[in-house]
């Protein structure tokens, strides 16, 4: 077992094994799987990204083993969509302000590739962010505005407006920067 994250009512949680190509669904209630989620090569669903829209919950995991990002109905753990990505990520997120999932690649042969698509059914791509060197693990800011993403190998985290796409800042000095993990998260009820 590897990685997984919580349905934002928190009563299921998504795990994955390094080894399969399906998500578990577990009840949290009564520690049992409900669900075996067929997704493809590796899932990777920690931290993971849930949103709502049109009365929909959905969930998302890149794939640590294809360039995918598979797409769930969180009610009935059926799988709605999927994105292609440039190569196997680790981490996507999205926000309740912001209109887009960002996903990372950073497995890919070109590992600095981050796609954004849209919340919204079929989940078209609305943008692929190719700068730097070794880039992952978006995150949102507390109110949804800005993305985080770090640049492992470029020690430096680039900041991009959340809706344009366009970078409006880089910290750099940070030697080999990894998961980001806003602060304001720990505040939520949700469990994403």
């Amino acid at each position: 077992l590897h990685d997984g994250f919580l349905s934002p009512d928190n009563k299921t949680f998504y795990l994955a094994s390094q080894t399969d190509d399906w998500m578990a669904a577990i009840d949290v209630e009564s520690m049992t799987v409900i669900e075996r989620i067929p997704t493809g090569d590796t899932p990777h669903p920690g931290s993971g990204a849930a949103w709502e829209f049109d009365g929909t919950e959905y969930g998302a995991t890149v794939h640590a083993g294809e360039g995918l990002a598979t797409i769930w109905d969180l009610d009935s753990n059926e799988i709605v969509g999927s994105v292609p990505t440039a190569g196997p990520g680790l981490f996507i997120r999205s926000h309740h302000e912001s209109p887009y999932v960002w996903a990372d690649a950073m497995f890919a042969e070109q590992p600095n590739s981050i796609t954004v698509f849209e919340k919204a059914p079929p989940f078209a791509v609305v943008g692929v962010i190719t700068e730097g060197e070794r880039t992952l693990h978006p995150e949102f800011t507390k109110d949804g505005s800005y993305v985080y993403v770090s640049d492992w190998d470029g020690h430096l985290v680039r900041v991009y407006d959340a809706v344009t796409l366009e970078k409006v800042a880089e910290i750099s000095g940070i030697d080999n920067p990894t998961g980001i993990f806003s602060s304001s998260r720990r505040l939520e009820t949700l469990g994403h």
